[in-house]
């Protein structure tokens, strides 16, 4: 599941997911579906140990925040 939160402080599902694998391949697919949806910027992903997302998340999807995001 993927929740955002706006420049305003309201809180939004992003969507929700389901996959066989964690893969970098299946969050990339997710990341993708994200940007369509007008995410713009990720600064902070807070993550339970997700096998993949640290390997996708900088690949050209949000390569602006590459450099700047935090796994927590």
């Amino acid at each position: 599941m993927a929740m955002g939160v706006d420049l305003e402080g309201r809180k939004d599902i992003m969507g929700i997911w389901i996959g066989e694998h964690e893969s970098a391949k299946f969050w990339l697919t997710v990341l993708n579906k994200l940007r369509n949806c007008g995410v713009q910027d990720i600064l902070i992903a807070s993550v339970n140990n997700l096998k993949g997302f640290t390997e996708a998340i900088p690949i050209k999807i949000f390569s602006e925040t590459a450099n700047q995001y935090k796994i927590i």
